[in-house]
C-alpha cells in the first residue's frame, strides 16, 4: 500500500538502491552460472531501508536455489528474497509494445493480471485463428482478449445464431 508521498530523501535512497542493484544483478548472474541453475534473472530491487534485496527471475522449471541464497546473503550481508515470476509478469518488467503498436497491456495493469481463457477467444469468434495471432509477446493469450469479451458475450445473447435466416424490419431477407 501507499504510506505517503515520496520525499526527496526517499527518492535519493531509491536511486542509490538502483545503482547497487546493478552490482547485485551482476554478482547474482555469475553465481547462477557457477551453480548451473536454469533461471533467468529479470530484475533486482533493494528495499528503501536497504535491509533486503529482492531478486526476480523466471524459469521453466522448479529451481533449488538454496545455495544461491546462502552465497548472496554471505556476500551482501542483507536479507535475500528470490521471487519466481511467470512470462506475463516478465513482460511487465521488460516492457515493450504489442502487435497493435500500443504499450503492452500487462505493463499498464495495476495489481494482479487477469487470467485469459479460451472462452474469451470463442465468444469473440476467434478460435479459428492460429496461436501466433492470439499470443502476446509473453507467449500467452493476449491480455486485450479480456477487454472485449463481455461486450461480445452480451451481443451474442441478442443475436440470432450464425448462418440462420433472418427477415429485417424493412422486409429484406438475409443470412447471419
Amino acid at each position: 500500500g501507499v504510506l505517503r508521498k515520496a520525499t526527496d530523501h526517499d527518492i535519493q535512497k531509491f536511486n542509490a538502491g538502483k545503482e547497487s542493484a546493478i552490482n547485485a544483478k551482476n554478482v547474482c548472474k555469475e553465481l547462477v552460472e557457477k551453480f548451473e541453475l536454469n533461471m533467468h534473472l529479470v530484475d533486482v530491487i533493494y528495499s528503501l531501508n536497504r535491509n533486503k534485496i529482492n531478486f526476480i527471475f523466471t524459469s521453466d522449471e522448479r529451481v533449488d536455489f538454496r545455495d544461491l541464497v546462502k552465497e548472496l546473503a554471505k556476500q551482501f550481508q542483507k536479507q535475500i528474497h528470490l521471487q519466481q515470476i511467470g512470462p506475463r509478469d516478465k513482460s511487465r518488467f521488460v516492457r515493450g509494445y504489442g502487435k497493435c503498436g500500443r504499450k503492452l497491456c500487462c505493463q499498464q495493469v495495476v495489481g494482479k493480471l487477469k487470467s485469459i481463457t479460451m472462452d474469451m477467444v470463442r465468444v469473440q469468434g476467434m478460435s479459428n485463428k492460429g496461436s501466433e495471432k492470439l499470443s502476446g509477446v509473453c507467449g500467452k493469450l493476449m491480455c486485450c482478449l479480456a477487454y472485449e469479451a463481455p461486450a461480445y458475450d452480451e451481443l451474442g445473447k441478442k443475436m440470432p445464431p450464425l448462418y440462420s435466416k433472418v427477415v429485417l424490419k424493412d422486409g429484406k431477407k438475409g443470412i447471419v
